[in-house]
């Protein structure tokens, strides 16, 4: 599943709750697996793909 480049009003934290998560914002990746989350300030554009069987 990919969620397009966007931005939010409020703060965000993204995790997968299974599978990995895969977040660009800027010129940043991060992979983040089931023990990991991404605190995203609001306004940064970011898009998010999962891999395999994940969900976030």
């Amino acid at each position: 599943m990919r969620f397009k480049r966007h931005s939010h009003r409020l703060h965000q934290l993204a995790w997968a709750s299974s599978g990995t998560l895969s977040v660009d914002a800027g010129t940043q990746r991060w992979v983040l697996p089931t023990a990991r989350a991404l605190w995203i300030p609001s306004g940064v554009q970011h898009e998010a793909v999962s891999a395999g069987a994940s969900s976030s």
